[in-house]
C-alpha cells in the first residue's frame, strides 16, 4: 500500500478506535441475544440434535443443503449439553466469540496498513459483524464473512509483498476453506481470489503454505460429503430444477434488487475514489464482492441473508472510501470524523435492533398454543416456509413430524408440465410425508393459508393431500382448533379442544 504521511499518521486517537470496536461488539452481542433466532439456523440446530440422537442424514432427515452447517451445528448441540444449556440460547455467544477472533485476527494482520485505511476497515468490519447482521447470527453467509476476512486480510499482505507468517497463514487458510465451503456457490469467489493474486505476484504463490492447506481442506471435505452421506450428492442435483418451480420469476427479482445495485455502486466508487490509497485491499475485498454477488444469482433466489456477504463487502468499500476522502480533506478533524462515526453507529444499529426485534403479531399465540396443546410430542407445518416451523419447535421442546424442513417441493410437483420423471418424485415425497405422519403422529397440524409460491395463487394445503387415501385416512383424525392469523390450526380429535 502507498503510505503518505498525512495516511501514515494517527488517523483517529487509538484508544478511541479500540473503545469504538468494544462498543460495537457487546451492542451486537446484546442484539444477537434480544433477537429471535433465524429460522435456517434453527433447522440446523434442531438437525444437529437428532443426529447426535442416531437420526441418519439423507433418509431420517433430508437436507439440501450442504452438511457442512450440520456438523457445525452438531458441534454446537454437543456443548449445548455437555453445560446443560439450550443451544439456542448458546449460539449468539459462539458466534460473537468467533467474530470477536475473527476481528482480532484482522486488526493484527492489518498492522502494517495506514491508519487511515486500516481504522475505516476495522470499524467497518466490526459494524457488519455484529450490528448489520441483525438476526441472522449464524446463518452461512454470517459465518462466511466471519471465517473468510482474515484470510482477504492476509491476501492483501501477500499482494503487497508482506506476506505474514505461515503457521499463521495455514490456520487462516483452513478457517477460509471451512467458510467457503458452506456453500458451493462461495467456492468460485476463493478461485477468482488466488488468481488475482497469482496474476499480482506470480503463479508460484499458489503452492505457498496456506494456498495448500486451504485446498487440502476443501478436497477433504468433498471426500467426506462422499463417504458419510453419499445420497446427497443425487439429491443436491434432483434439487436444481425442483428450486425453479420454487422460484419460479429467476434472475429477475436478483438483477433489479437494491442489494445487486449497492454492491455495483459501492465498487464503482471505491475504485473510482480510495485505490490509490489501498489498490490490493480495494481490489481483493472487490472481486470478492463481484463474485459473492454472482453465488446470489447461481442460487436463483435473492433472498435477504443471501445478499449479507457482498453486501458487507461493499460497506466496507464505502466507509474505507470514505476513509480516504477524509484522510485527504484539510477541513476535516480527528475530533469531526469521531464524532460522525459515533454518530452514524447509534442511528444504523437503533436502526438495527428496532427492525430485528419486532416480532410477528401470532408468534406469542402460536407458541402458547403449542405449549399447551402438543405437551412435548410432535408438530407438523403444511407450508413451504422454514419460519412457521422454526424456531417454534426448538423453543417449545417438541418434535418435528417430518424429514423434510418444509413443503418447498409441491410447486414442481403441482405443474401441469411435470415431466413423468417428476411426478414419479412426487409420489416418493407423498410416500415419505405418509411414513412421517404415520409414525410421528403430530398431535397438531399448522396449515399455512399462503401458497408454496407466487404462482399457485389457489392452493390448498389440505385439498392436495388430501388426494392421497392414506393421508386422507390420517387427516381425518384432526379437528380444526383456531385460527392464528394465516395458520388454520388442527388439533387430533381425541384431544382438548378447548382455547
Amino acid at each position: 500500500m502507498p503510505h503518505d504521511d498525512k495516511a501514515n499518521s494517527t488517523f483517529l486517537q487509538p484508544r478511541y478506535i479500540t473503545l469504538l470496536l468494544a462498543s460495537i461488539a457487546c451492542f451486537g452481542l446484546f442484539q444477537a441475544i434480544s433477537v429471535r433466532t433465524n429460522a435456517d439456523v434453527a433447522w440446523y440446530l434442531y438437525t444437529g440434535d437428532r443426529i447426535l440422537d442416531g437420526a441418519r442424514l439423507g433418509s431420517d432427515i433430508v437436507e439440501v443443503n450442504a452438511p457442512l452447517i450440520i456438523l457445525l451445528s452438531m458441534g454446537v448441540e454437543a456443548l449445548a449439553r455437555l453445560i446443560a444449556c439450550s443451544a439456542i440460547a448458546l449460539l449468539p455467544w459462539l458466534v460473537t466469540a468467533l467474530s470477536c477472533v475473527s476481528l482480532a485476527v484482522c486488526a493484527r494482520i492489518s498492522r502494517p496498513w495506514p491508519a487511515a485505511v486500516r481504522q475505516p476497515f476495522l470499524t467497518a468490519l466490526a459494524f457488519v459483524l455484529f450490528i448489520d447482521i441483525g438476526g441472522m447470527v449464524g446463518q452461512r453467509e454470517h459465518l462466511l464473512v466471519i471465517l473468510v476476512m482474515p484470510y482477504v486480510c492476509s491476501l492483501v499482505r501477500l499482494a503487497d509483498r508482506e506476506p505474514i507468517a505461515a503457521p499463521h497463514a495455514i490456520a487462516i487458510g483452513i478457517m477460509a476453506a471451512i467458510g467457503f465451503a458452506l456453500k458451493p456457490f462461495f467456492v468460485p469467489a476463493w478461485i477468482a481470489l488466488e488468481a488475482y493474486v497469482a496474476i499480482r505476484r506470480g503463479v508460484g504463490v499458489l503452492w505457498r503454505p496456506q494456498a495448500v492447506a486451504l485446498t487440502a481442506t476443501l478436497s477433504l471435505y468433498a471426500l467426506g460429503i462422499v463417504l458419510w452421506t453419499p445420497e446427497y450428492l443425487a439429491f443436491a442435483a434432483e434439487s436444481l430444477w425442483l428450486y425453479r418451480a420454487y422460484q419460479p420469476y429467476g434472475d429477475l427479482p436478483v438483477v433489479l434488487s437494491n442489494s445487486f445495485g449497492y454492491v455495483l455502486l459501492a465498487v464503482v466508487l471505491t475504485f473510482r475514489g480510495a485505490r490509490s490509497m489501498a489498490r490490493s485491499l480495494i481490489d481483493v475485498c472487490g472481486i470478492l464482492a463481484i463474485l459473492l454477488s454472482v453465488a446470489v444469482f447461481l442460487q436463483d433466489k435473492g433472498w435477504h441473508y443471501q445478499w449479507y456477504p457482498a453486501g458487507a463487502l461493499a460497506t466496507i468499500l464505502l466507509v474505507v472510501t470514505a476513509g480516504a476522502f477524509a484522510a485527504r480533506s484539510r477541513f476535516v478533524t480527528a475530533a469531526g470524523v469521531q464524532g460522525i462515526a459515533t454518530l452514524i453507529i447509534v442511528l444504523l444499529a437503533a436502526r438495527s435492533y428496532l427492525f430485528w426485534t419486532i416480532d410477528p403479531p401470532e408468534r406469542h399465540e402460536l407458541e402458547t398454543l403449542v405449549r399447551r396443546h402438543a405437551n412435548g410430542e410432535a408438530i407438523l407445518a403444511l407450508s413451504s416456509h422454514l419460519h412457521v416451523g422454526f424456531p417454534l419447535v426448538n423453543e417449545t421442546d417438541v418434535r418435528w413430524a417430518s424429514r423434510y424442513p418444509t413443503m418447498w417441493q409441491l410447486p414442481a410437483f403441482c405443474e401441469r408440465s411435470a415431466t413423468t420423471k417428476c411426478r414419479s418424485q412426487g409420489r416418493q415425497f407423498l410416500d415419505a410425508v405418509v411414513a412421517d405422519v404415520t409414525e410421528a403422529r403430530p398431535r397438531l397440524l399448522i396449515v399455512d393459508s399462503v401458497p408454496p409460491t407466487p404462482s399457485l395463487t389457489d392452493f390448498n394445503y389440505l385439498e392436495y393431500f388430501e388426494q392421497d387415501p392414506r393421508l386422507a385416512s390420517a387427516l381425518a383424525d384432526y379437528r380444526f382448533l383456531r385460527q392464528i392469523g394465516r395458520y388454520r390450526i388442527f388439533v387430533r380429535w381425541y384431544l382438548d379442544c378447548g382455547d
